[in-house]
């Protein structure tokens, strides 16, 4: 069936989520990110990695796709391809979040059908914390309708580069699928099963792009805020190859100042081993006034 135009302005109802001082250094653990900062409860908090928030942004995709009109079949041909995630307030422990989600765009892609949905969590009192858009492919379907783009954010402007281009190698071990799943509390079976896997046409497991992405995020903010999240006001990028566990990828990146002075911006690429684009045009943004 066709991925029809007309879903475009559906919303979910809020999904609520608590995330504590267990889950969040449950999910550092899950992305192998070791930094000090993320396990020291001695002053009652723990600050929270951003991507944390894919789980309840997960769910409350879940509660709106049975609207898409698609069958179950043509559901699990969809792919994220995009993630762009921007960040109002540090997350620590200790907070309860409401997340929706609104499909804001379907057009056609040489692919098949190009869905953005855009997540919005907030606290319990109505504060934005964070506004994620996603995109993702639904191979091979077709769109009913005329093409609705959505309207996406500019990306930031980048100043003068601070230091050389770093190159780092990122370890990823045979059960990553397992564990990212578990603590994240993402589950699809291709990522963790591997029968049901080679049935999809998978080669084998396939990491989460959540977790690769979150997993380059934590390695560049060991080096640029001694592994505290806090500071992070943004976190995008293009989701491509697929990464077959176990393996090795390679992290290249580039601190630029923010143009307009009030922290950095940080490209990066994360590339296979076959020297495929796994995350392609890369950013984390770093605010002065967040930390």
């Amino acid at each position: 069936m066709p991925y029809s135009t007309r879903v475009i302005g559906t919303c979910s109802r809020p999904e609520p989520c608590e995330i504590d001082r267990r889950w969040a250094m449950n999910y550092a653990a899950a992305i192998d990110d070791r930094s000090d900062v993320l396990y020291d409860t001695r002053s009652g908090s723990v600050p929270v990695h951003p991507l944390i928030l894919s789980h309840p942004e997960w769910e409350s995709h879940k509660a709106i796709r049975d609207q898409f009109g698609l069958t179950a079949e043509e559901m699990s041909r969809g792919v994220q391809v995009t993630q762009d995630t921007r960040i109002f307030k540090p997350l620590v422990s200790g907070i309860s979040t409401l997340t929706t989600a609104k499909v804001i765009g379907v057009h056609r892609h040489r692919a098949g059908a190009w869905a953005t949905v855009q997540n919005d969590t907030k606290s319990k009192d109505g504060e934005l914390l964070a506004t994620t858009i996603s995109g993702a492919i639904f191979r091979d379907v077709e769109v009913d309708g005329e093409d609705c783009p959505a309207a996406l954010p500019a990306l930031p402007r980048l100043g003068a580069k601070v230091g050389e281009k770093v190159i780092q190698q990122l370890n990823i071990p045979s059960t990553a699928c397992h564990v990212y799943s578990e603590c994240s509390r993402i589950w699809n079976p291709i990522h963790t099963d591997l029968g049901i896997a080679e049935e999809a046409g998978l080669p084998g497991l396939i990491l989460h792009g959540t977790a690769t992405i979150a997993m380059a995020v934590s390695a560049i903010t060991a080096k640029i805020s001694g592994g505290n999240p806090t500071s992070i006001s943004r976190v995008a990028g293009q989701l491509r190859a697929m990464v077959i566990v176990p393996t090795e990828l390679t992290l290249t990146y580039q601190v630029h100042a923010s143009d307009d002075g009030d922290g950095q911006v940080v490209t990066f690429d994360l590339a296979t081993q076959s020297g495929e684009l796994a995350i392609k045009d890369g950013i984390v943004e770093y605010s002065n006034d967040r930390s």
